[in-house]
């Protein structure tokens, strides 16, 4: 009797510290640092506060597959993502894929509820936009492995820091990888299939479903133009009861960007939301030059003009608005 009750309290005091020591935080986003080319892994906590802030070096080809640190040796599943990967496949290849039409089969009811409804089709944009899964089917698009595999292999990076990206079995939820290696498989999309797929990604906000308690508007207004990302949602590795989601896309100037935490994508960003636009202004610094894809500069205010008043009634002089 005596021998299990210091078993049961040695347990009591264990178990606390296992649990936190495998606690995944409410938010973290793996950027690349624009000036150094460092990687910036940020992790926040569910009331929006910084809780890590790590810097990693420029690390040579391979170099970070032998890194036992984050964001080297975490993992995290791929979930949706594998649809972006396929869908810059695709548009680097100029292949332009049959539309998918909508069976309202009850064997694919809840597969087809992300695509289109009975007898209804859905082309290679939308799909990408309502993340329709159908679509993207590596054999119902006819992609062989081997055209695959050489394509990715070609591209720089793979080979060294994402070798699962060139394995087109890889493309699928469940798929377990880096958070790093996802950041680079997404630097090796060549440079117009990843402006195609930024371009559609961005109009995502605009489009996607309500996010309970929170308006489309407001996630717009917290985000801003800031985000191109195919958001995704799957579960813990090994922990099927634990939803774990988030995003992962290009920055308005063109650099990748990872995050996740507990719950789906939506609802990441749903509660994250404010952490995540503060962490990003951060790094899209104002007056750099850098202008997001597709945009159009206008001179609108040179036909309706308007004054500026300050305080007091003074008119503010001509200048970059602020505020």
């Amino acid at each position: 009797m005596r021998k299990f009750f210091i078993l049961c309290l040695i347990a009591s005091i264990c178990l606390p510290a296992q649990a936190k020591q495998h606690a995944v935080p409410a938010l973290e986003i793996l950027w690349r640092d624009r000036p150094s080319g460092e990687l910036i892994w940020r992790v926040f906590d569910s009331d929006g506060k910084t809780v890590s802030n790590l810097q990693q070096p420029n690390l040579s080809p391979g170099e970070a597959a032998r890194r036992n640190g984050e964001p080297f040796a975490q993992r995290a599943p791929l979930g949706s993502l594998w649809k972006l990967f396929v869908y810059a496949w695709l548009a680097a290849e100029g292949r332009v894929a049959p539309d998918y039409f909508c069976t309202g089969s009850p064997k694919l009811r809840n597969e087809e509820a992300y695509c289109c409804g009975a007898g209804q089709g859905i082309g290679q944009d939308l799909a990408l936009v309502r993340s329709c899964g159908l679509f993207f089917n590596p054999k119902r698009l006819g992609i062989s492995a081997s055209a695959w595999r050489a394509f990715w292999e070609a591209q720089p990076g793979v080979r060294t820091d994402a070798p699962w990206l060139a394995d087109l079995s890889a493309m699928r939820p469940d798929t377990v990888v880096s958070p790093f290696s996802i950041v680079r498989a997404l630097e090796a999309v060549p440079p117009r299939p990843r402006e195609n797929a930024a371009n559609i990604l961005l109009s995502r906000l605009f489009t996607i479903a309500p996010i309970p308690d929170m308006s489309t508007d407001e996630l717009v207004r917290r985000l801003g133009g800031q985000l191109r990302v195919k958001t995704f949602s799957w579960h813990l590795p090994g922990q099927p009861g634990k939803p774990y989601g988030g995003g992962a896309g290009w920055l308005a100037d063109g650099r990748a960007v990872w995050f996740a935490g507990l719950g789906t994508g939506q609802q990441v960003l749903a509660r994250q939301g404010a952490a995540l636009g503060t962490a990003l202004a951060e790094t899209l610094a104002p007056g750099d030059g850098a202008m997001s894809a597709g945009c159009v500069q206008v001179n609108f205010f040179a036909r309706y003009a308007f004054e500026v008043q300050r305080p007091g009634g003074k008119t503010a002089p001509e200048g970059v608005l602020r505020g």
